[in-house]
């Protein structure tokens, strides 16, 4: 299996490789890995609004339903103030 921070992976047909991508969280709207102060501004720009509203963003719709509503702001209150690993913290 290969480890974290290996770039070194061949794949090869015909055969299963594992890999650990670390954990993403829902609510990392800035991609900077905390769910914190400059997610909550993007996603409070974005309550209420759906694809060609002026203020949509789409990585404020966090459940992928193409509006920005309580679905999401639930998700973005369970990862409040939580750090994910996908964007190279391993």
């Amino acid at each position: 299996m290969p480890e974290r921070g290996d770039t070194s992976v061949t794949l090869t047909v015909g055969n299963t490789t594992a890999a650990d991508f670390g954990t993403t969280r829902e609510g990392d709207i800035d991609n900077n890995d905390w769910i914190y102060l400059s997610d909550m501004s993007a996603f409070s720009t974005a309550w209420n609004t759906k694809p060609g509203d002026g203020p949509w963003n789409a990585a404020a719709d966090l459940d992928r339903n193409d509006w920005v509503y309580l679905g999401d702001l639930s998700l973005f209150c369970t990862n409040w103030d939580q750090k994910g690993e996908a964007y190279g913290h391993f």
